[in-house]
């Protein structure tokens, strides 16, 4: 009998703690928003903010890869969307920034060039009931250049960081680039 009792109370006792890790699992699983980390806004240096203040046409070349990151289809489609992100900032025909494409580079006055110098993801630690959730990381750095003297105006460098499921280092790109027009915007005087 007393076999029997404990038995049936250790199978109680797994079916119980079976169901309290998927419930709880469930529950740390719902979040919905991206959770970013990093501001551009605190690793830029301005040398001529004069020059910069006034606007103008202006040049962004794809970021390159950096020292240790490997060229890549991926790296890539990532310096697009740190272009795409810039650009959709200073969209607006009011704007004192005009962006320029490769074909109108005798009127560009700003370039901004760029490269890419880390890019890492990292797997948190795992519980076999939880969904993955990686962490990734971009860091890139970059300068803005008078295009007549051949000066530069700023230095940047940004780090982004999010914890995802599936691979959103375009994402961080994106917000890499909308920072980087929202600087230029704050720059201008009006």
């Amino acid at each position: 009998m007393l076999i029997f009792f404990v038995k049936n109370l250790v199978c109680f006792l797994l079916l119980l703690s079976a169901t309290t890790f998927i419930g709880c699992s469930h529950h740390a699983s719902v979040k919905a928003d991206y959770d970013l980390t990093g501001s551009a806004l605190d690793h830029i240096r301005i040398f001529q903010k004069e020059k910069l203040a006034k606007g103008g046409n202006l040049l962004v070349v794809p970021f390159s890869a950096g020292e240790n990151v490997e060229s890549s289809d991926e790296l890539d489609r990532v310096s697009l969307t740190i272009v795409k992100g810039i650009a959709d900032v200073l969209a607006d025909k009011d704007q004192p920034f005009k962006l320029m494409v490769q074909d109108d580079v005798q009127k560009t006055g700003f370039v901004i060039k760029g490269r890419i110098t880390r890019i890492e993801q990292k797997n948190s630690s795992i519980k076999p009931w939880q969904a993955k959730k990686r962490k990734f990381s971009l860091y890139v750095e970059g300068m803005i250049l008078e295009v007549d003297s051949e000066e530069v105006l700023a230095k940047f460098s940004l780090v982004k960081t999010t914890q995802e499921q599936k691979n959103w280092f375009e994402g961080l790109g994106y917000a890499m680039g909308e920072e980087i027009g929202r600087f230029l915007l704050t720059t201008v005087s009006k």
